[in-house]
């Protein structure tokens, strides 16, 4: 051991001649360690949270979404389609419908979305991790795969074809209405599965079939209201953005993941800032009382300092 490091060894240890000096030092020395522990630990665990949080996106929302930018639908003919299916870097696309619809169930009433999906949907979003229970949808049949939000709210079971689920939408258009009951387009069809993301989306979503959904809502045969896009790996976002866009003559808006979810990003990163500097602060106060009580030492062992220099 070299001297200088026994001197400063020495000289942090020994104790001070005034007792109340040698409990601060302790108090604040541990005041410190905690602070930095509590700092490390928060922020790991906020870490977690917010990848916890954010896995939900990556299972169940596209890498992009093409939304119309004017009106809710998208007339996206077979030219168009196969414009896009041969935009390099887009590994898979699928064409979707979604509306606002109100579900009836055995006297049980409940407002939803429902998501009309392709064949190609399984290509872009991973169905069997969030399949809960029973199987997904067979085309071209009056199947719907509810949340199990939405199943626990209705009592549903799967497979029930002696209760029918019953689903209503507003009829597009103006104008007075004498018969209530003429405002809504009404379709009835059976619970084929459950899925299960989170507690908020499974009491959001039904999924049917897209060809259900369009007429449920009426729309023509190339009317879509969104189209999600899986990008293929290590393509570049921007790039394949802009050739979307092109094709489209700009008449479309293009979310990623992260805007899909704009709110829930805001809010995890209001969130750790706080956090940070909530526990910075604590962190920061216990600093100075170390400073401060380093101060106190050296005042309290001026004469040992000054034998220390005359050696």
């Amino acid at each position: 051991m070299n001297f200088p490091f026994y001197i400063a060894k020495r000289y942090l240890f020994s104790k001070s001649s005034k007792n109340a000096i040698n409990i601060i030092a302790r108090i604040a020395v541990t005041a410190a360690a905690v602070g930095s522990i509590a700092l490390f630990i928060v922020l790991s665990g906020f870490s977690g949270l917010r990848e916890f949080s954010l896995q939900f996106t990556n299972v169940f929302d596209a890498d992009l979404k093409i939304y119309s930018y004017q009106g809710k639908s998208i007339v996206f003919p077979k030219e168009l389609e196969n414009k896009l299916a041969a935009i390099k870097g887009i590994e898979a696309y699928t064409k979707t419908i979604e509306e606002r619809i109100f579900i009836q169930y055995r006297g049980k009433n409940h407002v939803a979305k429902i998501k009309g999906i392709d064949q190609n949907f399984k290509n872009v979003v991973a169905v069997d991790s969030i399949l809960f229970l029973n199987d997904w949808l067979v085309p071209n049949r009056d199947e719907v795969v509810v949340g199990l939000g939405i199943s626990q709210k209705l009592s549903l079971g799967v497979l029930d074809y002696s209760n029918l689920l019953e689903i209503y939408v507003p009829k597009p258009g103006a104008g007075q209405i004498l018969n209530p009951s003429d405002a809504f387009t009404k379709r009835k069809a059976v619970a084929s599965g459950m899925y299960s993301v989170n507690e908020e989306l499974d009491s959001e979503y039904v999924f049917s079939d897209i060809d259900y959904a369009r007429s449920l809502l009426g729309m023509k045969t190339n009317e879509i209201t969104s189209i999600e896009v899986k990008i293929a790996p290590g393509s570049d976002e921007h790039l394949v953005r802009s050739d979307i866009k092109s094709i489209f003559n700009n008449n479309i808006r293009i979310k990623n993941r992260m805007e899909q979810n704009d709110s829930l990003y805001k809010m995890l990163n209001i969130e750790n800032l706080f956090v940070y500097i909530f526990v910075s602060l604590i962190a920061a106060i216990a600093i100075f009382n170390i400073t401060g009580t380093i101060i106190m030492i050296i005042i309290d062992k001026r004469n040992n300092i000054k034998t220390l220099v005359s050696l």
